[in-house]
């Protein structure tokens, strides 16, 4: 697993590629926590476009990325889950308390529309 981290607008935004699994849940929390915290960013999306496998372990360390955001007031949002990946999304729930986009254009646009109070 590969990661990618850009703070944009007191906001990160992390790319994730390869696999998000039992093998590598761990870096995947600690390297997303500390980046969060170094940026004090309270929103995170997670762009998951070029993950291609992800199982029960990857799912819990987004939802507790999720956890400790909603703990601050922040927000997650995943960006372009696709195939198999996206069925684990739904089936874990995560479409249900995350916002969900089909682009980081739209993602960040609809995070611009927030701060506008639309």
């Amino acid at each position: 697993m590969e990661l990618e981290c850009e703070p944009r607008g007191g906001r990160l935004i992390v790319r994730v590629t390869g696999d998000l699994d039992l093998s590598s849940a761990a870096t995947f929390r600690s390297r997303v926590d500390g980046w969060l915290a170094d940026t004090a960013s309270r929103d995170l999306l997670l762009n998951l476009r070029h993950v291609s496998f992800i199982d029960s372990v990857g799912l819990g360390a987004i939802l507790g990325r999720l956890r400790g955001l909603q703990r601050t007031g922040g927000h997650l949002a995943i960006v372009e889950p696709e195939g198999a990946v996206k069925a684990i999304l739904k089936i874990g729930g995560i479409d249900k308390v995350a916002a969900v986009y089909t682009s980081e254009r739209a993602a960040v646009a609809a995070w611009g529309a927030d701060e506008r109070g639309a």
